[in-house]
């Protein structure tokens, strides 16, 4: 957990956040919580739930984010 983030994300607070990575900024969160490979399909469903990154991965899934 990094102290101080810009980021408006309350999980960034957290000492056990529950997704590994930040859907507004990437930065990951939790380090405990195993990588799993995403699917092009998992990435779509977070682009339409308007996820700016990927909760599993961190990947960015808007342009401009």
């Amino acid at each position: 957990m990094r102290q101080g983030t810009a980021c408006p994300n309350l999980n960034h607070r957290r000492s056990n956040a529950p997704l590994r990575h930040c859907i507004m900024c990437g930065e990951m969160l939790n380090q405990t919580i195993p990588a799993r490979q995403c699917t092009v399909q998992d990435h779509a469903n977070k682009r339409r739930q308007r996820d700016h990154y990927c909760s599993e991965c961190g990947l960015q899934l808007h342009e401009g984010s």
